[in-house]
């Protein structure tokens, strides 16, 4: 069980993300990246919380008990290829939403899989541009930006951002890896279709 401080305790500790990814998916994932960063989707860096006192990564620590400390503007990040300079094996990478994409963020934890189904079956989905798997085990649907601002229903949460900069929201994207909501196991983003 995390700490109420945003500590970890011994069973939340690991050695670093790098265990749960190969080099080699990283680079496959810094290259979806690269192709958001230049169709204008901001993508930041974020750095994995470190325990000070054992070096090791509190997978329930950072921003929001993500793991991953992000800037606390991230909102202005620009789509800036020069951003990935900065990204070390093992960075989290995550993509600002209301720009060129927005995302559809299905969690299936809090009936996400039913109202997309039902979504689905109205029609209303739009056109999927691109898709990845959580370690959560539910799904980032990324479509053109709506111009709405992000708003969560019934287990979907529309991660995106009006045209003057209101409600924006982000995902982590490849090669991040995170501690799954639902069994607490270390897991990568993965591109089903990038």
């Amino acid at each position: 069980m995390p700490r109420k401080d945003g500590g970890a305790t011994a069973r939340d500790r690991y050695h670093s993300p790098r265990q749960h990814i190969s080099r080699r998916d990283s680079e496959q994932a810094l290259t979806v990246a690269t192709d958001l960063i230049r169709l204008g989707c901001p993508v930041g860096v974020a750095r994995p919380a470190i325990t000070r006192s054992t070096g090791e990564w509190a997978t329930t620590g950072g921003h929001g008990g993500s793991g991953f400390w992000f800037s606390d503007d991230w909102e202005n990040t620009p789509a800036d290829l020069r951003t990935l300079d900065r990204w070390r094996y093992g960075d989290a990478l995550f993509m600002v939403t209301g720009h060129t994409l927005d995302v559809i963020d299905i969690d299936p934890r809090n009936g996400g899989d039913d109202a997309y189904a039902e979504l689905a079956r109205l029609g209303i989905i739009p056109e999927v541009y691109a898709r990845a798997a959580t370690p959560s085990g539910g799904q980032h649907l990324f479509i053109a930006g709506t111009g709405a601002r992000k708003t969560k229903r019934d287990g979907i949460d529309l991660q995106a951002g009006d045209a003057d900069g209101n409600g924006r929201g982000f995902v982590f994207i490849a090669p991040t890896v995170r501690r799954s909501k639902a069994d607490g196991v270390i897991r990568p983003y993965v591109w089903g279709q990038a």
